[in-house]
């Protein structure tokens, strides 16, 4: 699957600017608040996660959140952000407590033992680490299948999604790019319609990004493999045909 790129100073300076964001931002009460509705909320995820609620818990747990954080958002966006950004950072850092632990135990034993770790951990993302392992964004040593950022990228976009804030809302290039690129290559967890919708985005930030080639992937691998060969086809009456689109159009054509 194409991808673009994501270098590593990229990803440092994302961490860096992160980092100076966050580091003079004091908690209001209001703010206190608000993270008590998040911690409700990720703590019913987990026990739904777990089989132990039912989904109207956390239905409710959710809707409380929303209620507040769109509240917030509309009132004051810009610190809205930053609050998000804060809360992205103290999720990162209690991920990080448990990936190290990972690295000497393994990352399901550990996540198994419990303990004032990943009860805050669970606090501050829910059944997020759970997922990610299942999904092999982590892997069971602790280290990552994908851009170490990703988990802090999902956080600040679900952030704006909880406050009703549009996606592209104070995102940076570098975040689009490791959003957009799991997306893309992640079936597992992203509808066909996002994927191809990822695929369109990364084509606005790299315009060598191969989109005709990605979509046709993301058809094919949905069933829709005449709708893949004619994605290749357009790009070769425009003119952006290249040897990888003749030739997973050549394979297309005889295995379908």
């Amino acid at each position: 699957m194409p991808q673009v790129e994501v270098t590593e100073h990229e990803i440092e300076v994302e961490e860096v600017r992160l980092f100076k964001r966050v580091g003079e931002l004091v908690v209001s009460v209001d703010e206190q608040g608000i993270i008590e509705k998040l911690r409700a909320m990720h703590l019913a995820e987990y026990e739904a996660y777990k089989g132990n609620v039912d989904a109207k818990v956390l239905e409710d747990a959710t809707n409380e959140l929303k209620k507040a954080a769109a509240s917030y958002a509309n009132i004051e966006l810009r610190r809205y952000l930053a609050f998000g950004d804060y809360l992205a950072y103290e999720f990162t850092k209690k991920l990080k407590v448990i990936l190290d632990q990972a690295k000497k135990e393994g990352l399901q034993k550990t996540l198994n033992g419990g303990g004032a770790e990943v009860g805050d951990l669970v606090k501050a993302s829910g059944a997020y680490v759970h997922h990610a392992l299942k999904t092999e964004i982590l892997k069971e040593d602790g280290s990552y299948n994908v851009a170490r950022i990703l988990p802090m990228v999902q956080f600040r976009i679900r952030w704006r999604g909880l406050g009703g804030v549009p996606l592209d809302e104070g995102i940076s290039e570098t975040d689009r790019k490791v959003h957009f690129n799991f997306v893309l290559s992640n079936p597992l967890r992203a509808s066909v319609n996002s994927r191809m919708a990822a695929a369109y985005q990364l084509a606005q930030v790299d315009e060598s990004f191969d989109r005709p080639l990605a979509e046709a992937i993301v058809l094919n691998e949905e069933g829709k493999t005449v709708l893949a060969i004619e994605t290749l086809d357009k790009a070769v009456e425009s003119g952006e045909e290249n040897a990888a689109h003749a030739t997973f159009a050549e394979y297309l054509r005889e295995n379908r």
